[in-house]
């Protein structure tokens, strides 16, 4: 996802192709599914994001993977609510409060807003293997899901998710 300007010294990774899965393998990703899964049977469809406890993330060892993203602009964009300290510190820049055209390629953003519309008008989970473009990273293993949510007032749906690493 990211790119090399001026935006984005630093971090460490280039751009990353989302890869779709059929559903997630490591095993952090595979107990963030679970959890979604409890938490939409609980609401009988989609949760609202107040289903989702930090405490309980935080015990399973997940709080720190976990992204919220809300759209804006019309959904012709897509805003970091909430970004885990794992995914920070692997790239190495906190992007809270951003949008995905603030820091994305423009070349891939597009890509990147229309999949997260989608699986936010599909109401359907989505998980993907991200891959690296750069030769040398070739040997990181990144996985990622988008889980719709609806917003605590139910007048949105974002996207909950979560990034995992076997690096």
């Amino acid at each position: 996802m990211p790119y090399s300007d001026g935006k984005y010294l630093g971090t460490g990774l280039p751009y990353l192709e989302l890869v779709p899965m059929e559903a997630p393998e490591m095993p952090l990703a595979c107990a963030l599914a679970a959890y979604y899964e409890e938490k939409m049977s609980a609401a009988q469809g989609l949760p609202f994001w107040r289903d989702f406890k930090l405490p309980e993330l935080a015990r399973s060892g997940l709080a720190k993977h976990v992204f919220v993203l809300e759209p804006v602009e019309g959904n012709t964009d897509w805003r970091y609510r909430l970004l885990g300290t794992e995914i920070v510190a692997r790239f190495s820049i906190d992007r809270t409060g951003e949008t995905l055209r603030d820091f994305n390629d423009p070349e891939h953003v597009e890509h990147l807003i229309q999949i997260s519309n989608e699986i936010a008008a599909s109401g359907r989970p989505r998980y993907f293997r991200l891959k690296p473009h750069n030769m040398d990273l070739q040997h990181l293993q990144i996985e990622t899901m988008s889980l719709p949510i609806r917003n605590n007032t139910d007048d949105e749906t974002w996207l909950f998710g979560g990034t995992f690493y076997n690096t």
